[in-house]
């Protein structure tokens, strides 16, 4: 289903994208969803980050899917 939302949302502006953000976010009690960029990300953490996405790749090239990737 991911593919169809990205088409769902692509259109929208970054003002749009953002209404529907805080619809989402409303949704779930909260008044927005956060920061997008995090700048105080320790060093186990970003380990952790990259080893998941090494996982991710793995999976998506044995499931053919290698291309969705964008690395």
């Amino acid at each position: 289903m991911l593919p169809d939302l990205r088409m769902a949302f692509a259109d929208l502006t970054p003002r749009e994208t953002d209404r529907v953000g805080e619809a989402v976010a409303s949704l779930h009690g909260a008044a927005h969803l956060g920061n997008l960029v995090n700048y105080d990300v320790g060093e186990a953490q970003l380990k952790a980050n990259l080893a998941l996405s090494q996982t991710l790749l793995a999976v998506l090239e044995a499931d053919g899917l290698r291309g969705w990737s964008t690395s």
